[in-house]
């Protein structure tokens, strides 16, 4: 039987989570989401109603077509002590424990000398281009603070509530905290910081409305622009990259939907969306997709060759499409990218999709209702908010005193 070993990333934090899998890595993620949902208590599932989905990074760390279950579990053992997530990770409960079987003696020396150089190669891909720009950043910040002095758990605890004070929002000082246990680990030194994991615990409680704010639309005339840009490049990537973002556009798809979807997902002229984080059953969703981006999605598989499978995949150098899927990181990356290569302006980031078409919807005249069916929220709360400023011009102020309808 096929299996995986995947690995769960908390962006804002750094901390991960490795399981296993004989399904896929996506449908192990999203029965991971969907136990969220339904209260569980492990430690990833908590995280992961605190964070939310989007803030977390899937990927598979090793793959087999066939393995046994010992072969699997084993190879589960090795990477949660590999990453060191049982202690500093979310694979905290006693049923994990039950998993962290010991290794054979025979097999130990072996392993650990795959294991190095491959811990190296892993950690230096596991980063971004944005986020080690982020974590440079940070890390340039810390040094400058140090002036000197030797790194210790009490001066960095002593920093970040320095940033604090001056106004910084948790999730800054969290990318902080991060990149120093990286490079810590990079550097094979322990990165066990009990005094700045307590402050950091405090400064989330206290300061947890002290964020970016909400982030910027990408309405329908400025995705047309994205989209245009990234089409005249005459690549590849950036015919992916057009279709996938009008399609985000079009059915308010949210990062991790847009990341799983299949060929066979289209229905003429609607895509199903099979599970989503309002639809926790599987039951699925039908929703419309406009003329320009079926012709767009169409050119996009004909020119890629796809027939079958992901749809949004990696393309390496070359225009070699790979069979991997983008990633929810890759997927935000590419928005926020495409968003500042067309001069689009503001804080964008993957949900700014949502937020543009609800203001859209409004601008044309739809009702809450509207926006809250095409957008499949629970309640209509969320779209009233995003479209505020468009709905009061049509309030009852501007109908009746300012003469407008």
């Amino acid at each position: 039987m096929r299996g995986l070993v995947y690995k769960i990333t908390c962006l804002p934090t750094g901390q991960s989570y490795i399981g296993k899998t004989r399904s896929t890595q996506q449908q192990r993620w999203y029965q991971h989401c969907s136990d969220a949902q339904r209260g569980g208590d492990k430690a990833l599932h908590q995280a992961v109603r605190e964070y939310g989905s989007e803030a977390f990074e899937v990927e598979t760390l090793q793959e087999w077509e066939e393995v046994s279950n010992e072969a699997l579990n084993a190879a589960e053992v090795r990477f949660i002590r590999e990453y060191n997530t049982f202690a500093e990770g979310y694979n905290r409960q006693v049923e994990d424990e039950v998993s962290l079987l010991p290794v054979p003696i025979e097999k130990q020396a072996e392993m650990q000398e795959r294991l190095e150089s491959e811990v190296k190669r892993l950690m230096s891909a596991s980063l971004s281009p944005n986020t080690q720009r982020a974590y440079r950043q940070a890390l340039e910040g810390f040094d400058v603070y140090l002036k000197g002095r030797l790194f210790t758990d009490g001066e960095l605890a002593g920093y970040i509530t320095h940033l604090y004070d001056r106004g910084k929002s948790p999730s800054t000082i969290t990318i902080v905290v991060a990149a120093v246990k990286w490079r810590l680990k990079k550097s094979d030194v322990p990165s066990h910081l009990p005094m700045t994991d307590t402050v950091l615990a405090g400064i989330r409680r206290e300061g947890k409305d002290r964020g970016r704010g909400q982030v910027d639309g990408l309405d329908w005339q400025a995705v047309e622009r994205v989209c245009v840009f990234a089409e005249a490049e005459k690549t590849l990537a950036g015919l992916r990259d057009s279709a996938m973002i009008r399609l985000m556009s079009d059915c308010l798809l949210r990062i991790s939907e847009v990341v799983a979807v299949n060929v066979a997902d289209f229905e003429k002229k609607t895509l199903i969306v099979q599970q989503s984080k309002t639809d926790s059953e599987g039951t699925g969703t039908a929703l419309y997709v406009t003329a320009d981006t079926r012709r767009v999605v169409k050119g996009y598989l004909k020119k890629a060759e796809i027939a079958d499978g992901a749809m949004f995949r990696r393309i390496r150098r070359g225009g070699h499409v790979g069979a991997e899927r983008l990633t929810d990181f890759s997927a935000r990356r590419i928005i926020q990218e495409r968003a500042q290569a067309a001069g689009v302006e503001g804080f964008i980031a993957g949900h700014s999709l949502r937020v543009g078409s609800a203001v859209s919807l409004a601008q044309a005249g739809a009702t809450v209702v509207d926006m809250q069916i095409a957008g499949r929220w629970k309640s209509s709360q969320m779209p009233a908010h995003y479209a505020k400023a468009e709905l009061a011009e049509r309030g009852a102020i501007a109908r009746f005193k300012d003469g407008k309808r």
